[in-house]
């Protein structure tokens, strides 16, 4: 979601570095966090209220839901870190948008993608490959 920092005056800034409105009896620039996304996504929220980074995660978010209330699937968990690993040592983190945990047989992991899969998710997902085998990775596209 998008962050606000509140300029010295007290009105809110959002964005990159957006001047003040006010008259400049202080000072210019204000500190500021990101709030656009690199791939043009739009935050959304789904119909069990959680925020998703985008209307495909958020869509797919209620068809699990559908999925648990029929039966289909036990449980599923949005959002979950995975830590990657290689030759012991720490890499980096990995955050899956789904856990799912079907009535019977393994959990498998699902990634929402919408249409770009950058170097550094490939990276992810191979090393996510090796240190959990035994979990099946699906990728669910647009």
């Amino acid at each position: 979601m998008a962050q606000f920092k509140k300029c010295k005056a007290g009105r809110n800034i959002r964005g990159t570095a957006y001047r003040c409105t006010l008259p400049q009896n202080h000072a210019g620039l204000h500190e500021y966090a990101a709030s656009y996304s690199k791939y043009k996504n739009k935050w959304c929220t789904c119909e069990q209220g959680h925020n998703h980074q985008s209307r495909v995660e958020a869509g797919r978010c209620n068809s699990l839901a559908t999925m648990k209330r029929g039966g289909a699937i036990k449980d599923f968990k949005s959002q979950v870190k995975y830590d990657l690993k290689c030759n012991g040592e720490h890499v980096t983190n990995h955050i899956i948008d789904f856990e799912v945990y079907p009535t019977k047989g393994p959990k498998w992991v699902e990634d929402v993608k919408g249409g770009l899969l950058s170097a550094e998710w490939r990276i992810k997902k191979r090393l996510f490959e090796l240190n959990y085998p035994k979990i099946e990775y699906k990728v669910v596209k647009r």
